[in-house]
């Protein structure tokens, strides 16, 4: 049955790989790695990210090659192999039961294989922290040495994947300091593997991690300027996508399925809160106390945490900054189910988890979530432009991935900017103009502020060629009088 799963996910993760278009993160991914001196680029700090993936990345690409579905078959490996992991996690804690069910709810998890089809380092850090917290346990039950060691590396592997991490080995501390009595005996390799993991950290954190990350973003606040602030509404909806499907999948479904979702994430809240009720009262439970304490503070540190900091020193708040915590809350919902002795009742429980899934699973695998615009675009304008055709997009996310999907002309693509349209028509050329907006209001507003001249629509003629979801594809050809009001002014 447990190989059954795991084929199963691993199969939703593999299907439609290629579907969906890279959006602006996974462009910047792929354009580390391919652009300029990448090696370089690591040694000065990468830009305050952590390396490892677009360090494994430089390497796969190299062989695989870089479209959507090589590309994306890194992240699908981590994912995979992140399926045997939870069980093993899960069994570690709990009991073989828990451990199926948590393989069971990760397998057909719309979230996870969101993001095991996506080629970031999300996949990479989830299954990290999941070994890490494995190797954790079992070397608090175990005398081997080994398995500290093993807790050490990939608790390393972790950081230098995704900071996230940290929320992990806070999390492991915590238990240590709050049940030093029971593991005293422990508490020495402990320390000598915290040790470790913070003698490695050290370099990469005074190289990128504090000059590049943490001081402008928390010091001189110039970075994250486009992270909303969060609600109370935010962290709710953050644990509704995690279990019923990731944020670019709901927010395309009707509304319906919102309140549906919600529905069942309260009813699951409501059998997870009686079950910890009868877990912390039972005194024969009390082994059990435990683990459900370090899965209970490794799902709602990262979320409480983040959402603290968000509100008072710097809004940074993302639901995927924070989705190191899934994996606990997909372990404690098994648990929750495997406890369940009717079968009825379980089969219900379970369906209930699966239904919204299975629906945002069936819309992500049929329609485009995540940027479908721009590789339409450059489908569209690589048989359309002339050699020398210059293209403006007026959004600068939409502009770096329209400018990966046409390599030939990516000298030729730039942002909307008045500096950028004054320089067009000095040289008396013709325009594309890529905007989400309709074209000729855009003019007006440019026009109005004073970023364009008053002979602008004199020079162009209009001529909207096609529109591709809410994206106008709009030429701007020049007139017969366009000579004339250039030598005029």
């Amino acid at each position: 049955m447990l190989l059954i799963i795991i084929i199963a996910g691993v199969l939703l993760r593999c299907f439609r790989l290629s579907f969906q278009s890279y959006w602006f993160d996974e462009v910047m991914s792929i354009r580390h790695v391919l652009e300029g001196d990448f090696f370089g680029f690591l040694a000065h700090g990468f830009g305050g990210d952590p390396p490892l993936y677009e360090f494994l990345l430089y390497f796969w690409i190299k062989i695989f090659g870089q479209s959507e579905a090589p590309v994306r078959a890194l992240s699908v490996i981590f994912s995979a192999a992140t399926l045997p992991a939870v069980y093993l996690l899960a069994k570690e804690l709990f009991d073989n039961k828990t451990a199926v069910y948590s393989t069971l709810l990760l397998s057909f998890s719309a979230y996870h294989i969101y993001y095991a089809q996506e080629a970031r380092m999300y996949a990479l850090v989830g299954f990290l922290a999941v070994c890490s917290g494995f190797f954790f346990i079992k070397a608090l039950k175990t005398d081997k040495k080994n398995t500290w060691v093993m807790y050490t590396v990939t608790t390393i592997l972790a950081f230098y994947a995704h900071y996230s991490a940290l929320f992990v080995v806070l999390a492991e501390t915590i238990i240590i300091y709050l049940f030093w009595r029971k593991y005293r005996e422990k508490v020495f390799f402990w320390i000598s593997s915290l040790s470790a993991v913070l003698i490695m950290s050290f370099p990469w954190g005074m190289v990128s991690l504090f000059p590049l990350f943490i001081i402008p973003a928390f010091i001189q606040k110039n970075i994250y300027l486009w992270v909303p602030l969060p609600s109370l509404k935010a962290v709710f909806d953050t644990f509704v996508f995690f279990t019923c499907g990731s944020e670019s999948m709901l927010c395309n479904l009707k509304q319906r399925y919102w309140l549906f979702s919600k529905v069942i994430l309260m009813a699951i809240i409501l059998i997870v809160l009686l079950d910890l009720w009868l877990i912390f009262k039972q005194a024969k439970l009390y082994e059990k106390r435990v683990e459900m304490f370090f899965l209970l503070l490794w799902c709602f540190l990262p979320v409480t945490i983040v959402y603290i900091i968000s509100v008072s020193v710097k809004s940074i708040y993302m639901v995927r900054y924070v989705d190191i915590a899934f994996y606990p809350l997909c372990i404690i919902i098994a648990h929750v189910l495997a406890r369940i002795r009717q079968v009825f009742f379980r089969i219900i429980f379970l369906s209930a988890y699966l239904a919204p899934n299975i629906i945002a699973l069936n819309y992500y695998y049929h329609f485009p979530v995540k940027d479908p615009t721009m590789r339409d675009t450059a489908h569209f304008l690589k048989l359309e432009l002339a050699l020398n055709d210059n293209i403006l997009v007026s959004n600068l996310y939409a502009m770096r991935v329209l400018a990966y999907y046409c390599p030939g002309v990516s000298k030729h693509i730039r942002g909307f900017t008045p500096k950028a349209v004054s320089d067009i028509i000095n040289h008396g050329g013709d325009f594309w103009l890529i905007t989400n907006i309709d074209g000729k209001q855009l003019i007006e507003v440019l026009e109005r502020d004073g970023l364009i001249g008053p002979d602008f629509n004199n020079i162009y003629q209009q001529i909207e060629m096609k529109q591709i979801e809410g994206t106008k594809i709009i030429r701007f050809k020049t007139t017969a009088g366009r000579f004339n009001t250039i030598q005029q002014r």
